[in-house]
């Protein structure tokens, strides 16, 4: 099967159910997505216990169609049981018309964001949108954006080419990075054979141990930002916020090894400045303390990349 067939179970009770769950399985079959319906796709011949425990078994998104008078029966309770046993991603579409008092009768379906729909069209729609959205956020998190950008210039290089439109160069700066993990531990190799002074921080003790093993200084986050010349972020999270902010020197240099919407806190940065200058390389902040700090455009367009990543993984 290709890898990039997303592989569904779509769980129904009533008649009227059976006419969305045919209905979803021609819209993802589309999509070049399959979808296996419950009791429907079983060939004569075989067990439908015994298929349908595999289809649940071997799907990725376990979808419970809910329309009046909602669910009863203790087959499908039994098919969401085990798809939560198995930690399926379980999706519930209720039709709008009916009772949200269903919940109750299934506490594993209870606590999880459902989509309401009025209409197949609608139902169909909003599926697609979902497991879309779930297959692009999967996506990044497996590192596909480096995949996808083999021909991207590494984050070192490319600070490097925008700081010497200014003049500068990493080599000999103090360059703080925040984050040691499999990115930023090729970040600080090319950073220091770029010629600059290496520091790393992380929240994990194990991988500042590994840093000092190889060599780098290791320290707290707010004595790195306060002591570096370039700050690189790469934690794939959020790991500049307003205290390090306020602890930057003069003349900082700031940089995110992905998005920096991800890594710094853009609207406190805003929010902390009393005046700015936007150029081609980055946005020149002075902040309340007298300190002005540099921004770097490190980044590509997140939204240029989310959608590269859905047409390349999610047809």
């Amino acid at each position: 099967m290709s890898k990039n067939i997303i592989n569904t179970f779509i769980c129904y009770e009533t008649t009227t159910g059976l006419g969305y769950a045919k209905n979803l399985r021609d819209a993802l079959t589309r999509m070049h997505m399959s979808a296996f319906v419950a009791k429907e796709d079983i060939k004569k011949g075989e067990q439908p216990q015994e298929i349908i425990d595999e289809a649940i078994k071997g799907c990725e998104y376990f979808l419970v169609i809910i329309t009046y008078p909602a669910i009863n029966s203790e087959d499908v309770k039994r098919e969401i049981t085990l798809a939560d046993s198995l930690n399926k991603v379980i999706i519930p579409c209720k039709e709008k018309n009916v009772d949200r008092s269903w919940l109750s009768e299934l506490p594993v379906i209870s606590e999880l964001q459902q989509i309401d729909f009025e209409n197949r069209e609608e139902l169909a729609n909003d599926v697609i949108s979902e497991i879309k959205e779930r297959e692009t956020l999967k996506a990044i998190e497996r590192g596909a954006i480096k995949a996808t950008f083999e021909s991207i210039p590494s984050v070192i290089r490319n600070i490097q080419n925008l700081l010497s439109q200014i003049g500068q160069s990493i080599k000999g700066k103090k360059v703080g990075l925040i984050g040691y993990g499999t990115n930023g531990r090729e970040i600080a190799e090319e950073a220091k054979n770029y010629g600059a002074v290496v520091s790393i921080s992380d929240n994990d003790p194990i991988k500042l141990l590994s840093a000092r093993y190889k060599g780098y200084d290791a320290d707290s986050i707010l004595d790195l930002v306060g002591d570096s010349d370039l700050i690189i972020a790469a934690t794939g999270k959020k790991s500049i916020g307003r205290a390090e902010i306020l602890k930057l020197k003069n003349n900082a240099i700031l940089a995110s090894a992905s998005f920096k919407s991800v890594e710094i806190d853009v609207e406190e940065l805003e929010n902390l400045c009393t005046a700015k200058n936007a150029t081609e390389i980055g946005t020149w902040y002075v902040l309340v303390n007298g300190n002005t700090v540099l921004l770097l455009e490190t980044e590509f367009p997140q939204d240029s990349i989310l959608q590269i990543i859905k047409e390349r993984f999610i047809h």
